[in-house]
């Protein structure tokens, strides 16, 4: 038995893919607490909404090649960490675990390991991320991710083994121990949700910049019912002139953008590109198409 398994968290095991995926259905699992925050790189507390209240299926990405490749390297990760750390125990965890004080939180962990001071603490495994993302340690979004599982878990900290790299991954490991004050705002935020959006079925009021919200907007609305709706809301009208003056001013970075990389063209001439102290200028042509100028920064911030 799991540490904790039957007093702090509940353990389903699924058969298939699809067993998995509807019992996601039931609760917010780590991959979507980010969302739910509103800091997630690919996904929109809206869209986490429609999965949960059944007006929309979650993606099945187990098909997807860099999915498999990613699942295939779990398994080289979890054998690195375990030869870096023989005293750890570490296993995998085939269930998603369910808390039994919040039954809607649910973790879907990569593994679980033993230290020989702290106990039982949490694995987390990442692949194929740039090295940019983790300048700073563990990003955001996925720290989120790890602080809810420790929070179904009970455990004290999470180790995170990841293979990061631009060209060519390379091992890297991380601590992360529980924060009282980081577990708080993850907890609320994901209660909040639960409790006032999905059971009370209502649309959550966070809103992102990201494209795959405007296309969630587009399945749940785009049957138009042709009628033009009056409003004096204040908000409308802030909305529509700023849409407004985006679009100018979208249009003026575009000749400005084509401007100063006709400049470049002209520069680079015959050259593959030119190097600065500060940047790799390289133009993309070949005899039948060109793919314009790239320009990437040589320093980091």
């Amino acid at each position: 038995m799991i540490r904790g398994e039957g007093t702090l968290f509940t353990l389903t095991r699924c058969a298939d893919n699809d067993g998995w995926l509807e019992a996601r259905k039931r609760g917010i699992g780590g991959s979507d607490v980010a969302a739910v925050m509103g800091i997630s790189p690919w996904k929109s507390p809206l869209e986490v909404w429609l999965e949960k209240t059944g007006r929309a299926d979650a993606p099945d990405l187990s098909d997807r090649e860099s999915v498999a490749m990613g699942t295939e390297l779990e398994s080289v990760v979890l054998d690195m960490y375990r030869r870096r750390h023989p005293d750890h125990a570490a296993q995998r965890v085939n269930a998603i675990l369910t808390s039994t004080v919040r039954p809607w939180a649910q973790a879907s962990l990569d593994g679980i390991v033993k230290d020989p001071e702290l106990g039982w603490g949490v694995l987390e495994i990442k692949t194929g991320s740039k090295e940019s993302e983790w300048a700073d340690g563990v990003p955001l979004h996925y720290l989120t991710q790890v602080t809810h599982y420790l929070s179904v878990t009970g455990y004290k900290f999470a180790d995170v083994a990841a293979l990061i790299g631009d060209f060519g991954l390379h091992y890297h490991e991380y601590r992360v121990m529980r924060d009282e004050e980081d577990l708080k705002a993850v907890v609320e935020r994901v209660d909040e949700f639960w409790a006032d959006y999905v059971e009370k079925d209502k649309m959550p009021p966070y809103v992102t910049a990201l494209p795959s919200e405007g296309k969630a907007l587009y399945e749940l609305y785009k049957h138009s019912d042709g009628e033009m709706e009056p409003s004096d809301a204040e908000m409308t009208e802030w909305l529509a002139a700023h849409v407004l003056e985006a679009n100018e001013q979208e249009q003026e970075i575009r000749q400005r953008k084509t401007e100063w990389t006709n400049q470049l063209k002209r520069l680079v001439n015959e050259h593959k590109g030119i190097i600065t102290p500060d940047h790799v200028i390289t133009w993309v042509r070949s005899e039948k198409r060109d793919s314009g100028i790239r320009v990437k920064s040589k320093r980091r911030d």
